[in-house]
């Protein structure tokens, strides 16, 4: 399989992930996810980056398109990373849904369930207790839930602002966090 960027045909590869090919807000760049032998790689404006076992969420640009991010599968490991601009920061359970930039491009949020395991194949094995978190630019929140509900993927109200839905206790709580 390959891709065609301005009339260009890419270089060719086993697979493309999912299919999916996103171009950034300005259209400058593209991204998408390929297979080559047993590895998966991102390819950003045709150039292959670290390679990993599995791509577990699709890659993403932020909305100034200079910045990307994604979920790898870290199979030798049973583990998933997020990967901020190439900076691989690995994962304590699993991560829930693509990561989310902040409308300046500078900040990043994604949930995390502390209570799950992957499996090879890159699937959840939910654990008896379960824990989730937000982390917002690398710092964990507090512990939510411990019956596997989940949290809410974070929106970002302004540049220094976000919220998410989270269940504790059996009550559903709207989180705002302040980015300082």
């Amino acid at each position: 399989m390959f891709v065609v960027v301005d009339a260009i045909e890419q270089r060719r590869y086993n697979e493309l992930q999912g299919g999916l090919l996103l171009f950034s807000p300005d259209s400058k760049n593209i991204v998408y996810g390929v297979k080559e032998t047993d590895n998966w790689f991102v390819v950003i404006d045709g150039k292959k980056v670290s390679s990993y076992d599995g791509i577990v969420a699709d890659p993403i640009f932020s909305p100034d398109g200079k910045r990307y991010a994604y979920v790898a599968q870290l199979n030798e490991k049973q583990k998933q990373a997020v990967i901020i601009d190439g900076v691989k920061a690995e994962i304590k359970g699993a991560v829930d849904g693509s990561p989310v930039f902040g409308p300046d491009s500078k900040h990043i949020a994604y949930a995390i369930n502390e209570g799950h395991s992957v499996d090879a194949g890159g699937g959840f094995v939910l654990n008896l207790t379960t824990n989730w978190r937000m982390v917002i630019d690398g710092k964990i929140s507090k512990e939510y839930d411990k019956k596997g509900k989940g949290i809410g993927r974070p929106i970002f109200d302004s540049p220094t602002s976000l919220h998410y839905l989270a269940l504790l206790d059996e009550n559903i709580y709207l989180v705002k966090a302040v980015i300082k």
